[in-house]
């Protein structure tokens, strides 16, 4: 995640994954299941945006 010119920009993993429809609603889901990301790790991706 990255601020460009104001807005973020968020680059997507390269990875395996497929679109569904939820409700209507296209979502990329990835083929295996990915590790989340912990609260430090969230919180520093904020921070470092902020900057």
């Amino acid at each position: 995640m990255a601020a460009v010119d104001g807005p973020l920009e968020i680059t997507v993993a390269d990875v395996p994954a497929r679109v569904e429809d939820r409700d209507g609603t296209a979502v990329i889901v990835p083929e295996k299941p990915l590790t989340p990301l912990t609260i430090e790790e969230t919180r520093d991706a904020i921070e470092r945006v902020r900057r």
